[in-house]
């Protein structure tokens, strides 16, 4: 659950990154990729509701499902690499 949440607030970021500026998205952007991605990376289970969440782009739209890949190109590469 706490995954999800995590990702619906990386889309309000991407919603609003115009109204937020660069450093409040770059700083989100970080975050998410310095704290985010190692969790997801560390448990099987996180792995597996990530790869659903971003394989779901009819839910959260192609162009985040896009954004979402660039903060998390590890889990990515992992996928194809597997």
């Amino acid at each position: 659950m706490l995954l999800l949440n995590q990702i619906n607030l990386l889309r309000d970021v991407y919603d609003n990154r115009r109204l937020l500026g660069t450093r409040t998205v770059d700083s989100y952007r970080k975050w998410a990729s310095t704290m985010v991605r190692p969790w997801v990376e560390s448990d099987a289970d996180l792995r597996r509701i990530w790869e659903l969440a971003r394989e779901s782009t009819d839910l959260q739209g192609q162009d985040f499902a896009q954004w979402l890949q660039e903060l998390f190109p590890l889990l990515a590469q992992r996928k194809s690499g597997a």
